[in-house]
């Protein structure tokens, strides 16, 4: 894999020996949970996110006539904001982050009984949970200040 920002048609892909092995070009890869991409956008990644934030709104969905809030909550947590936060520091401040902020809206509107049209700023205070936006600056907060040294 090799990375680039321009997206050009006529680069060849590279022949890559090893031990008299050609090892097969790949235009992704996922390397400790994160999905790379060579043209170094996080569309792949994202995706990959919301589509494993959709199997967590599917099984919060199920659970929530049966279940209380506080639990419903605890689930949340367990499920959806682990996927949400990992690796957030990466591709949190891009824009296709937008997507994700939408499926979280969506599962908060949803553990809050409240309409699609509704705000959904009430509900994220009374949930306790953090927004996506919020919750990117709070990981680049502590990003920050955990390696302050390293940064001067």
């Amino acid at each position: 894999m090799s990375f680039h920002v321009r997206q050009n048609k006529n680069n060849p892909t590279p022949k890559i020996l090893f031990q008299d092995m050609l090892i097969k070009y790949t235009y992704e890869k996922r390397f400790l949970g994160i999905h790379l991409a060579e043209d170094v956008k996080w569309d792949v990644h994202v995706n990959h996110v919301c589509d494993t934030l959709n199997k967590s709104f599917y099984i919060i969905h199920s659970l929530k006539k049966v279940i209380g809030i506080n639990v419903l909550r605890g689930i949340y947590f367990a499920n959806f904001h682990s996927h949400l936060r990992y690796g957030i520091t990466f591709w949190g401040g891009d824009s296709q982050g937008l997507k994700v902020f939408k499926m979280q809206k969506r599962v908060v509107r949803l553990m809050g009984n409240v309409q699609k049209r509704m705000s959904y700023r009430e509900l994220f205070k009374k949930l306790r949970i953090l927004p996506m936006p919020c919750l990117y600056i709070m990981e680049m907060i502590i990003y920050i200040k955990t390696n302050n040294g390293g940064l001067k």
